[in-house]
């Protein structure tokens, strides 16, 4: 699974790197630092024109020059890339966040796991429901309908 990663966090970005290599499935992780990067990769603009769109993005919120709420907003105006599963992986466990969160088309509001064993845990179960959820999405793109079921895990 192709998966672009918005988080500016450095030891965030390790943890996750780790986690992906040690769970289960086949990732390929794309990092961004910040929410302008984001979209220049999501909309392939400047170094970025020659990547694939990824298959899942995973957007922290607390990220400099746009917050991953302020890229959320922006992808969920633009017809193709609203398509794309969102996760939101951020400390936050604001109510509002939340809500926010899910009425611009996130379809998971995840808070960052404690541990390491968590990270990989995650992201086994992200080879588990997000895998079936991409092949949904892309297997659906002939007939425009997906039926995801949005959860939050909070520690």
């Amino acid at each position: 699974m192709d998966i672009l990663l918005a988080e500016d966090d450095l030891a965030d970005q390790n943890l996750i790197k780790l986690a992906c290599a040690k769970s289960k499935g086949q990732h390929e992780l794309h990092i961004v630092e910040d929410g302008e990067q984001a979209l220049q990769y999501l909309r392939r603009q400047g170094s970025f024109s020659q990547v694939q769109t990824p298959d899942l993005i995973i957007l922290d919120i607390n990220m400099p020059k746009l917050s991953g709420l302020e890229v959320l907003d922006q992808l969920a105006q633009e017809p193709k890339l609203k398509q794309i599963p969102i996760i939101i992986l951020t400390t936050s466990d604001l109510e509002q966040d939340q809500n926010h969160s899910y009425t611009e088309g996130a379809k998971s509001f995840i808070t960052k796991p404690a541990s390491f064993d968590e990270y990989i845990t995650l992201f086994d179960r992200f080879d588990e429901d997000w895998f079936r959820i991409v092949c949904q999405r892309q297997n659906s793109t002939q007939s425009k309908t997906t039926n995801v079921i949005p959860f939050t895990r909070k520690n």
